[in-house]
């Protein structure tokens, strides 16, 4: 047996056979060193085993074992519906901290570091002194070497090299850390424009997120084993406007991703622990193109203009996924959420998303906001979750290419303009528990094949207009108002059956022209009703205009 393998599933071809492949997903498992240099990969289906690489050694460093999102047992980890990468974690075998750097006229010769109160200081140059600066005499790499653990007092405006956004650090370029560092500041490294390597002891009890801000040439960095005191603070905004950043490994510890993780970066995928809560705007503007991911709590717009991303892979315990999650995600084709707990899904979830083929939805979801799945043009089929209650405004608006729509006989509310410009949608549909249907039905909905429609009659208002392949409608029972446009465009619906309704329905607006009624409708349709309201229907100021299209249930009979 020959086997295909790409990132997204693993497919058995039988050779000379005619079985046709089995699919099934697969999800990134991969190790990184600190720099971000791969020691091993595989894309592996959920439930196998992950076998983790020898432990790596590199100069002048000591291995303190791995970062991981998941527990490793046995050198080996388990796949659960979840992307997975592990970073090596090191401290400098000499003790002390080593910062990297390069001169060149553009930097030009002087150099502070960002330890105070140092016992010592190696400036590489055969210099070695206490003090926080010092001048070179010439261009050119070095490494300093620092005794010491307290980093200098930082701001959004000033790091720990006392570089901003005005003037930015242009000559670190590598830092590892001694294993007597406990706390790293927020924006201790930001504007480190050519630092490019990072690596971070498991001593770090307390770490802020904002530590690199604005680190273009960062490729990879590998948060250590923290204290769980610290975890909230170690995430807002990490590897925000990191222009190279690819790679950000997390570990376990950590429950609670902040907002902006990995914010205008280059990361290619995503790992997080299993089960973390996740803030608001987690993933903005971020290159990915696949995420799979298992969390708790998901914040507002946790994924939001994420325009590279293609298939997403939720599972979540979570009540709710808030408004605008993955909205403005022009490239994201496939979407499938698993969860037990999710009941609400906010406003503006999945909005927007213009390449959009596939949606699978939990049963669990009681509640839909508004403007869900609006303008997906390229989504062809929905499949309404069986125990959802209540629908808000503009649900599949303007999806131009759905052809088909399930819905349960569990919804009891739906918003306006339901599926409305849906212009090839060929099934109509509604629950039985719907006491009317709302302005903006299916409106513009003109591809929709079923010859016959019969509306549930506990349907109290109906506005249907303009689905031009209909051939005859059944009203409902306990009709009472129509849309004042109802019955316009319906070019092909000769017949018009309100012959179980119990008194003449009426416009919902009466100062509209009776001329939108029906509009567009030759003389040739047949509106039928109960011959005990005949007389008092074609004398009814709203039906007036219609007397010579309106017949008795008995004398239409008679015709047919």
């Amino acid at each position: 047996m020959a086997k295909i393998r790409n990132p997204l599933m693993v497919i058995n071809v039988t050779e000379g056979g005619t079985t046709p492949p089995v699919e099934q997903e697969t999800y990134l498992c991969r190790v990184v060193d600190w720099e971000g240099t791969i020691l091993k990969e595989e894309w592996l289906p959920s439930g196998a085993t992950f076998t983790m690489p020898a432990d790596p050694t590199y100069e002048g460093l000591v291995f303190d074992g791995w970062s991981s999102p998941v527990d490793i047992v046995d050198n080996a980890v388990v796949v659960e519906d979840m992307d997975i990468i592990i970073g090596a974690i090191y401290h400098t075998a000499s003790g002390l901290t080593e910062i990297d750097i390069e001169l060149t006229k553009g930097t030009g010769l002087s150099v502070t570091i960002p330890i105070q109160n140092a016992t010592s200081v190696d400036w590489g140059d055969g210099s070695t002194n206490t003090g926080s600066t010092h001048t070179y005499a010439n261009y050119g790499k070095y490494t300093i070497k620092i005794n010491g653990s307290t980093f200098k007092y930082t701001n959004s405006n000033v790091g720990a090299f006392g570089q901003g956004s005005s003037p930015k650090n242009s000559y670190v370029i590598a830092i590892r850390f001694a294993n007597t560092i406990t706390t790293i500041p927020a924006y201790a490294f930001q504007y480190c424009v050519a630092l490019k390597k990072i690596s971070l002891p498991n001593s770090i009890t307390n770490l802020y997120g904002t530590f690199i801000n604005n680190c273009d040439s960062l490729d990879c960095v590998v948060i250590p084993n923290i204290s769980a005191t610290y975890v909230s603070n170690a995430t807002g905004d990490l590897g925000r406007d990191c222009k190279n950043l690819k790679t950000i490994v997390i570990p376990k510890v950590i429950n609670t991703i902040n907002d902006y993780y990995g914010y205008s970066s280059a990361v290619e995928y995503i790992s997080i622990p299993k089960g973390a809560n996740i803030g608001a705007s987690f993933l903005y503007v971020t290159p990915l193109k696949r995420l799979a991911i298992n969390a708790g709590t998901l914040g507002n717009q946790f994924i939001y203009s994420c325009r590279l991303l293609e298939k997403v892979k939720l599972t979540t315990t979570s009540t709710t996924l808030m408004n605008n999650s993955f909205a403005n995600c022009y490239n994201l084709k496939n979407v499938e959420i698993n969860s037990d707990t999710l009941t609400t899904l906010g406003n503006s979830v999945l909005s927007n998303c213009q390449n959009l083929e596939s949606v699978k939805l939990p049963d669990s979801i009681t509640t839909i906001g508004n403007n869900v799945c609006s303008t997906a043009y390229a989504l062809k089929e929905i499949k309404i979750p069986e125990n959802t209650l209540t629908i808000g405004n503009n649900f599949c608006q303007a999806c131009y290419n759905l052809e088909k729509i399930s819905m349960p006989n569990s919804v009891t509310a739906v918003g306006t303009n339901f599926c409305s410009s849906c212009q090839n949608l060929q099934n109509f549909v509604v629950s039985t528990s719907l006491t009317e249907l709302p302005s903006g039905y299916y409106n513009g909905a003109s591809a929709v094949k079923d010859k016959e429609i019969i509306i549930p009659d506990n349907i109290n208002f109906v506005p249907l207009r303009g689905m031009y392949l209909v051939e005859s409608i059944v009203l409902p029972a306990n009709l009472q108002t129509l849309n004042s446009q109802f019955g316009s465009y319906m070019y092909n619906c000769k017949l018009f059956d309100f012959r179980k309704v119990a008194v003449v329905p009426v416009r919902d607006n009466q100062t509209t022209s009776l001329t939108f009624f029906f509009e567009g409708m030759g003389k040739d349709i047949k509106i039928v009703v109960p011959d005990a309201l005949y007389d008092t229907w074609i004398a009814d100021s709203n039906w007036i205009n219609l007397a010579d299209c309106i017949y008795s249930a008995s004398e239409y009979d008679t015709l047919s």
